[in-house]
């Protein structure tokens, strides 16, 4: 099992012409990562990759330091405003969704953890 706890997949050798949206829900930020890197500039890929990856990082962000998710609500439009506005480069343009699919990655981060500390009292 991953660290985050769901099955390794060798995403290496996944084609990324036929990628499942169920398949990429189950990876973990690095595999995610390594798939956009691989990605390179194939801009439709990047875009579908894009929110998978922020959805990931901010709901394991968040699990772990559930006082960052504060921090992490704001950061979100910002991360997505200084893209927008040419501050920084990204590899996608998908900023809607990067935006929405962060948050959801929060609110998946706070349930995990709270789910985490009322399983301690059993």
């Amino acid at each position: 099992m991953s660290p985050t706890g769901y099955s390794p997949i060798d995403v290496a050798t996944l084609n990324l012409n036929s990628l499942d949206p169920a398949m990429l829900e189950r990876l973990d930020f690095g595999q995610l990562r390594e798939l956009r890197d691989r990605a390179g500039d194939n801009q439709e890929l990047q875009d579908l990759l894009a929110p998978y990856e922020h959805q990931v990082y901010a709901r394991d962000y968040t699990e772990e330091n559930p006082l960052g998710a504060i921090a992490m609500m704001m950061g979100i439009p910002a991360y997505a405003g200084a893209k927008a506005t040419g501050l920084m480069k990204g590899r996608s343009n998908n900023l809607s969704g990067q935006m929405l699919a962060g948050y959801k990655g929060v609110g998946q981060g706070m349930m995990k953890r709270v789910g985490n500390i009322l399983r301690g009292f059993e």
